[in-house]
């Protein structure tokens, strides 16, 4: 799983991220398993904590 957090940074809602699912590193040798679909791209919205 990777994860990419907004770049403009957290906001009064948090902090928005990118996920998505990927091979692992293959120190660029050819890969002979490919997925046959490409993986979800997911926004997620991480907000603060409860202040209760």
């Amino acid at each position: 799983m990777r994860l990419q957090a907004d770049l403009a940074g957290r906001n009064d809602t948090g902090t928005y991220y990118l996920r998505w699912e990927s091979l692992p590193h293959n120190q660029d040798e050819p890969r002979t398993d490919r997925p046959e679909e490409g993986s979800a791209l997911e926004v997620v919205l991480l907000g603060p904590p409860f202040a209760g």
